[in-house]
């Protein structure tokens, strides 16, 4: 898996990784997570090295990308909401 701000240069974002296998019979493969590091990215490649010798078809099913905030940017948004609440107070008085 690679990334990239431009979509013409692209950086490593983690090392050969097996996603779970799907035999294409209705059966649902169980989710898989992967956590990867904090990037920031515009673009995002995989490259699939192999479709378990079925010539005919390569394909993922759902792929979601989503971000954590980090706990130091929880904890000063709820110190700056504190804040404005307060300042709300006071100005109603």
């Amino acid at each position: 898996m690679e990334y990239s701000l431009n979509g013409a240069q692209y950086f490593s974002l983690v090392s050969t990784t097996q996603l779970p296998v799907g035999y294409g019979n209705g059966t649902p493969v169980e989710a898989f997570v992967l956590t990867l590091p904090q990037v920031e990215a515009q673009y995002v490649r995989m490259n699939i090295q192999t479709n378990w010798g079925n010539a005919l078809f390569t394909g993922l099913s759902e792929v979601m990308f989503s971000t954590v905030p980090e706990p130091g940017a929880l904890t000063l948004l709820g110190a700056a909401s504190g804040m404005l609440l307060r300042r709300r107070q006071r100005q109603a008085r």
